[in-house]
């Protein structure tokens, strides 16, 4: 309901005004006090970072730690290191241990952005590490506990991706407990028009600027009313100044 989403700690400066986020919101802060997997499709931009630091911060596990890590960069030894971490000595330029990412977020939440870019030998080591529950890092033969809420996210198609064999099917399912599908800001014009308000408070001397982009933001989504228009824009408290 609109009380409870009121009542919800949102990210500093995050913007929900348009139904279908709100709704949106509701139910990954249901699924947050679970220990299900939640998978965050949507374009760039969207705000699945953002997303993703409210799950943890309504979890049960919101006292331990919450790392990011881009699938993107987990390619390689070194990068790989970032993932599952290494002893000292283990490749070269290993000069200290290192914890990973998967042991670092033992007891919170991982967060694995962009997860379709990991290579298909990254998602081997990490769909053990998570069927196991823990972790081997590069150049030990001691598997550590690593248990912590997965939250992934991506951009691209991942049943695509599977067709194409780029992704593995296995992998998908262990993450995909909880789709989520993030709508394109394009899809919410009640948010750009509450973001336009935010930025105008923020920056009252942008108002007139602000006010033309968001006409041309309902034009280009098919919002082709002005007086309509006009009266969301007064709604919502947001104002030209006079010149």
């Amino acid at each position: 309901s609109a009380g409870d989403l009121e009542d919800m700690p949102l990210e500093k400066d995050w913007v929900v005004a348009d139904p279908s986020m709100k709704a949106l919101i509701e139910s990954l802060r249901r699924v947050a006090r679970s220990s299900l997997p939640v998978l965050l499709l949507g374009e760039t931009g969207t705000g699945k970072d953002v997303l993703a630091r409210m799950l943890h911060s309504w979890g049960t596990n919101s006292t331990g730690p919450y790392v990011p890590v881009n699938g993107a960069l987990t390619g390689g030894t070194l990068a790989e290191s970032e993932l599952f971490g290494h002893r000292k000595g283990a490749f070269t330029g290993a000069e200290v241990q290192r914890l990973g990412a998967l042991r670092s977020a033992h007891g919170g939440t991982l967060f694995l952005d962009e997860v379709a870019d990991i290579p298909a030998a990254t998602q081997v080591k990490l769909l053990r590490a998570l069927e196991l529950g823990e972790v081997k890092a590069l150049g030990s033969d001691r598997p550590e506990k690593a248990e912590f809420r997965l939250v992934s996210a991506t951009s691209r198609n991942l049943e695509d991706c599977i067709q194409r064999e780029n992704f593995r099917a296995d992998l998908y399912y262990r993450l995909a407990g909880f789709v989520v599908h993030v709508p394109a800001l394009r899809d919410r014009p009640r948010d750009v028009l509450a973001i336009a308000q935010r930025v105008a408070q923020v920056e009252p001397d942008l108002q007139a600027i602000n006010k033309r982009v968001v006409h041309r933001a309902m034009d280009a989504m098919g919002m082709r009313d002005g007086m309509r228009a006009t009266a969301d824009l007064n709604a919502l408290g947001f104002h030209q100044r006079s010149s």
